[in-house]
């Protein structure tokens, strides 16, 4: 009803069901973090690999996390499914996620202006794969995105707001020279 009366287009409604449907098969009723916080060192460890494991074990910037800070990151991300050839923005705007890409790869494409002619083309720059973190330092400076990233294959992403992850920050200053000496 929402996306009717705002009178989106067919596709468009297909595209954030299809989004809402993934994300509430992805994501616990439960809240995570008052049920992880709760549970000894040991029980919150094996709870983390056990549902995130390979998502863990991919991402360079969770290693480098102890099990709290992880659970605590992990708690706070969220899903999305990019289909073949779905899109995540476009190079001119000011991202307010940083994004994981879990499973499979992703274009990354930039307007470029031809020399001879002047006119202005689509280029791919680079190709990221299951365990890309991107957009990590643009959304902290809050800068226009790098490039228009687009999903040669089905891609499963997750997203940590800006806010979110400036709580965990404040919550970690060390995390904080850690980044900035990086």
């Amino acid at each position: 009803e929402y996306m009717r009366e705002r009178q989106m287009s067919s596709t468009m409604q297909r595209n954030i069901r299809e989004h809402f449907e993934y994300y509430f098969e992805m994501v616990s009723v439960f809240r995570d973090m008052r049920i992880l916080t709760e549970l000894p060192y040991s029980q919150r460890v094996k709870i983390m690999f056990e549902a995130h494991g390979a998502l863990v074990q991919q991402i360079h910037f969770f290693a480098e996390l102890d099990v709290v800070m992880l659970s605590q990151v992990i708690s706070r991300l969220k899903p999305q499914f990019l289909d073949y050839s779905g899109r995540i923005l476009q190079d001119t705007v000011i991202s307010e996620q940083i994004y994981f890409l879990g499973r499979g790869t992703l274009e990354m494409w930039v307007n470029e202006q031809d020399k001879p002619t002047g006119e202005m083309r689509h280029v791919m720059i680079g190709l990221l794969t299951a365990g890309a973190e991107f957009e990590f330092v643009n959304a902290l400076r809050r800068v226009g995105m790098l490039c228009e990233y687009r999903a040669a294959s089905v891609c499963e992403i997750w997203w940590i707001s800006l806010n979110d992850f400036q709580d965990f920050l404040e919550e970690h200053p060390d995390i904080v020279n850690r980044l900035q000496s990086a």
